[in-house]
């Protein structure tokens, strides 16, 4: 019981593995490590995928649900969608 940790301990580790999980992934998508505070980590929404042009978009942009999930994200906030 030494190392217990109480429930709050246990979300504030998680919550710093979740934006150093977010760090990576952006650090990787923009080849160096975001300027954004943790809170703003978490204000964005960040989508990856191929680019859409006509000669690469059958690679995974077409079908990757990005329409939905922006919409999904505005929702979240409380904001408007938008109609594609």
């Amino acid at each position: 019981e030494a190392f217990a940790l109480t429930d709050q301990q246990k979300v504030e580790g998680a919550h710093r593995v979740q934006v150093e999980e977010m760090r990576v992934k952006m650090e990787e998508a923009i080849g160096h490590s975001p300027p954004l505070s943790d809170y703003d980590l978490f204000k964005h929404l960040v989508l990856e995928a191929p680019h859409p042009s006509p000669l690469s978009a059958h690679l995974g942009f077409l079908g990757c649900g990005h329409f939905t999930e922006a919409n999904q994200f505005l929702q979240s906030k409380g904001k408007k969608t938008v109609i594609w």
